[in-house]
């Protein structure tokens, strides 16, 4: 260990990755390109996993980890100051492709992820992919109903929900509303489809929607513990005995569990889909 911290001290920064990618694939029997640390926000040194959450892409240095695409299951603690530079554009993870294309039924739904200037808020995760190929497939859960979508980052989700009969509100924080209309607008016709979007913090006064809607979705909206009890006032704000709450997330520590149970002391709460391949549930919640 003295020499190889020797090595370290005395070569290029190249040299560096060089050798800790050696070190790595003798370990772990890892192929190149399947490295992966703590992400940051600039590009430079990034992580290359196709499929990361979003605590992973906040650096949640305690979650961080490595996995092999060729054994899902093996997973190697890795330290956030460690970094493989990838040679091309096909080893980026999906939250850092500038654009990304879905096919939701017959909907052709576009996005251009921003994750360098909004980073969580302005790409697609997995939730909420999920949850628009269930809406998809349950049309009648959203045809004439009147829908709010919570957090809705790309906006993909109340996209949807419109294309399918649903007079949609989409809903985001303040920052992040000029990259939810630019996506909203580049995919429906607004002024065909009963479509629009606005401005909800979860934190400030929500006397300006004073109706419950008929449907609250929510895809990938408990992931920050500090935001659970004002996120369970919104949707009990929103919400009558009438109301369906959709929720798509994964399941990943054990402050999301305790999400679901602080919902449970309001709301009746059934898991109605599982998507194992991608590890998200859809949680359906009526009030109590």
């Amino acid at each position: 260990m003295e020499l190889m911290r020797c090595l370290f001290l005395h070569r290029s920064i190249h040299c560096k990755l060089c050798l800790f990618s050696i070190l790595v694939f003798c370990q772990t029997g890892l192929s190149f390109g399947q490295i992966h640390p703590c992400e940051s926000p600039t590009p430079s040194i990034i992580n290359i996993d196709s499929d990361t959450d979003r605590d992973t892409a906040a650096c949640d240095i305690d979650t961080n980890t490595v996995s092999s695409k060729t054994a899902p299951e093996e997973k190697v603690k890795m330290s956030s100051s460690l970094a493989i530079v990838p040679y091309d554009e096909s080893s980026l993870p999906l939250f850092h492709k500038p654009v990304r294309e879905f096919h939701i039924g017959r909907q052709k739904i576009v996005v251009k992820q921003n994750w360098k200037e909004l980073g969580v808020a302005a790409v697609v995760w997995d939730a909420a992919a999920v949850l628009c190929e269930y809406l998809d497939q349950n049309q009648h859960l959203v045809d004439g109903r009147t829908i709010i979508e919570l957090g809705a980052g790309s906006g993909i989700v109340g996209i949807i929900a419109a294309y399918l009969g649903g007079r949609v509100t989409i809903t985001e924080r303040e920052v992040a509303m000029g990259y939810l209309n630019s996506v909203v607008h580049d995919n429906i016709d607004v002024d065909k489809y009963n479509v629009s979007v606005t401005t909800l913090d979860w934190t400030s006064d929500l006397t300006e929607f004073p109706k419950p809607f008929q449907v609250i979705l929510g895809a990938d909206v408990i992931y920050i513990e500090e935001t659970f009890d004002d996120l369970v006032k919104t949707f009990r704000h929103l919400s009558d005995e009438k109301t369906v709450i959709f929720i798509s997330c994964k399941v990943r520590y054990e402050r999301d569990s305790k999400f679901l149970e602080m919902m449970q002391k309001y709301f009746e709460l059934k898991k109605v889909f599982n998507d194992k391949s991608r590890g998200i549930l859809i949680y359906k919640a009526v009030k109590r």
